[in-house]
């Protein structure tokens, strides 16, 4: 029995070990593997500077197959874009040393800017377009004649290297990201629908205050778009459906935000009512379904995710059929029901993941650029800019003969890493030192043990000896900032061509241009600092409460898609150190708004668009008193319409979408209220 204990006790061992050292080893092996098809095929075309190919390969290779597949669009699209770009300034500028050298830093300070402001893959495209101006430059400036020529190269090349980590990802590596993503996703609204059942069983004005829990949920969410955008580039069925996978995640906040706009509601109640009615909407649902959502078990979620979608869209027709002249009780219903409809959302996207057949098409306001802060962008386009510029003028007050390759490295890093605001300047700094043992590993390399070899199988072997080792240190996160810079590095400071060249002066002279180039960068990183997190986030809720009161003054409303959308990007952008209070109230201005919208409405279709107005006139100027007032008033109109006539049920509704908007109002007057978030 010891024995068996025992075994087990080292099967299990065994397992972590894997689990932890396997994945990044097979990562470094595939990137290898990229590498050495890069070089193959670029020393079969006898291009001029095949280690650009490998290096776009070893850059492209990420340990997730999605992630490669869409970064590969990306830098493929941003590739094309920088070169014609830089064709095309060499045009305007012929013979023009300084205009070019101008045109290209403030390219790239551009491309920095909208590197920013895009999201995920689109942004990484933008990054690619400035850099690759800077790389078919750097080698070209200095015989503007062939100006064109070194274009179509360094952009071939580039290719190459693109399609050879795509094809080595899709040949070795396992789809993982709609897994994973489906186990998150799942696992996120599970523990909100546990959340949100608990605090309708302790309703009322003692129950535990569960903020942190709805800040804590919503981060999680947010993290969740990277894993959507790996999933798009794995599924060609993701790809195609893409909406319900972002109506999902739609979903989720809004589920919060219900949980959020019940559980206020109940601690203005007295705990005996607020049980009362929370227990009122509970009976109303399906004890299967309840006993389901109230589990928090994310397996029931993605069992028969379609199954889950079609209960609580049932549940919700239902719910939201409920009549009743206490609008307390109606209010609780209505945000019970809308919570049903996002949560059948959310398992809608899941059913895309795990059962595509029975997955339903729905329509998505993509989240794209809106709500969107520019001063990071705008400071990032200026670091760019200005390390670039430094750069050049080093370059020719030096008249150094490595300053083209200090230049591009200098861009290369700054545009890569300065959208990472407070991590930009130490993850610079780690790069430097990454750099400086990838030259010692290039020297080495190229110096000690390449002259050994005689084949193209004997070089490979050589750069494995670098590239599988450091290139799964690299799928590491924490180590990645350094072993990133060593794995993609080394074949620079090589340079391997068709006739390798092992002239020591120039291996030494291109080391100290990229080492340069990379400190460039650290110092320019260092020296503008980001906008601070406390200015950004302070940014963000003021920006968000004048469009508040402008969506109020507004003759023409957005959809409430669109403006979810904007708000979800806000939340997005939300820096970590901002305070939780200052989530709370970025979700309060979504439900403000929306109820905003649900106002003017319901103000058409009872005739009461001058009393509707008044409110609106009122938010708009920031009179939140004058705006109650009114709420009040709208409020007791709706009352005086008998509840018999047609509409009854929709006017019952529309009074609790008054005190839901009323009590948020109160809630968050001091947020509302404010002129300057200081």
């Amino acid at each position: 029995m010891g024995s068996d204990s025992r075994r087990i006790a080292h099967d299990d061992d065994l397992l972590h070990f894997w689990r932890a050292t396997g994945a990044p080893m097979m990562h470094g092996a595939r990137l290898t593997c990229a590498v050495c098809l890069a070089l193959l095929v670029s020393f079969y075309l006898q291009l001029s500077a095949p280690y650009w190919a490998g290096t776009t390969a070893a850059i492209v290779c990420l340990p997730v197959l999605g992630a490669t597949l869409r970064k590969g669009q990306a830098r493929l699209v941003g590739t094309i874009v920088g070169a014609l770009f830089v064709v095309s300034l060499a045009a305007l500028f012929p013979q023009n040393r300084m205009g070019m050298l101008l045109g290209m830093a403030a390219w790239c300070g551009v491309c920095g800017f909208a590197m920013t402001l895009l999201d995920s893959f689109a942004s990484y495209g933008a990054a690619l377009a400035g850099y690759t101006a800077v790389i078919i430059a750097g080698t070209a400036i200095e015989t503007p004649d062939q100006f064109f020529t070194h274009a179509i190269s360094r952009a071939s090349e580039i290719s190459i290297g693109i399609a050879c980590a795509t094809v080595v990802l899709i040949v070795t590596a396992r789809a993982r990201a709609v897994e994973t993503l489906s186990a998150a996703l799942a696992a996120v609204i599970a523990e909100t629908a546990r959340e949100t059942f608990a605090a309708l069983r302790v309703a009322g004005p003692n129950s535990p205050d569960r903020r942190p829990a709805r800040r804590a949920l919503i981060k999680r969410t947010i993290a969740l778009r990277p894993t959507i955008d790996d999933a798009i580039g794995e599924s060609s069925e993701v790809r195609l459906r893409q909406s319900a996978l972002h109506a999902a995640l739609e979903g989720v906040f809004e589920a919060i935000s219900d949980w959020r706009a019940m559980a206020g509601h109940a601690k203005r109640l007295s705990g005996a009512e607020a049980r009362r009615l929370a227990q009122a909407v509970v009976d109303a649902l399906p004890d299967q379904l309840t006993e389901l959502l109230a589990s928090g078990d994310p397996q029931k979620w993605t069992r028969n995710p379609a199954a889950l979608r079609d209960a609580c869209a049932s549940a919700a027709r239902e719910l939201g059929a409920m009549e009743s002249e206490d609008a307390s009780l109606v209010l609780m219903a209505a945000s019970m029901t809308e919570w049903l409809t996002a949560a059948a959302r959310t398992a809608n996207g899941l059913a895309l993941l795990l059962d595509p057949a029975r997955a339903r098409n729905v329509a998505s306001h993509r989240p794209g650029l809106s709500g969107k802060d520019l001063l990071p962008a705008l400071i990032n386009g200026l670091r760019v800019f200005a390390t670039i510029v430094a750069a050049e003028a080093f370059w020719i007050t030096t008249a150094w003969p490595s300053g083209l390759s200090a230049i591009t490295f200098a861009a290369v890093n700054v545009i890569l890493i300065s959208p990472k605001n407070e991590l930009a300047a130490s993850d610079a700094t780690l790069a430097v030192i990454g750099v400086c043992v990838a030259a010692l590993l290039a020297a080495v390399a190229k110096f000690a043990l390449l002259p050994q070899q005689d084949s193209f199988a004997g070089l490979c072997l050589v750069l494995s000896l670098i590239l599988i080792p450091f290139g799964a240190l690299s799928a590491v996160p924490r180590l990645a900032p350094v072993f990133t810079r060593m794995t993609v590095n080394v074949l620079p400071f090589t340079a391997l061509t068709n006739v390798i060249s092992y002239d020591q002066t120039a291996f030494y002279n291109q080391m100290l241009g990229i080492v340069v180039g990379c400190v460039f960068a650290a110092i320019a990183l260092q020296l503008i600092p980001p906008a601070p997190q406390r200015l950004r986030a302070s940014r963000l809720l003021t920006a968000t409460r004048d469009e508040l009161r402008a969506l109020a003054a507004s003759l023409r409303a957005p959809s409430r898609s669109a403006w979810e959308a904007r708000i979800y990007n806000r939340l997005a952008a939300l820096p970590e150190a901002a305070e939780p209070v200052q989530a709370g109230n970025l979700v309060a201005a979504l439900s403000v708004g929306t109820e905003i919208i649900r106002l003017r409405r319901s103000a058409e279709q009872f005739g009461l668009e001058n009393d509707a107005q008044r409110f609106l006139t009122k938010m708009a100027r920031g009179d939140l008193l004058g705006a109650n007032a009114a709420l009040s008033e709208l409020d007791r109109d709706l009352a005086s319409i008998p509840g018999q006539t047609p509409g009854g049920s929709a006017r019952l509704k529309s009074r609790a979408n008054i005190l839901a908007l009323a009590e948020a109002l109160d809630t968050h007057t001091a947020y509302l209220m404010r002129e300057a978030l200081r």
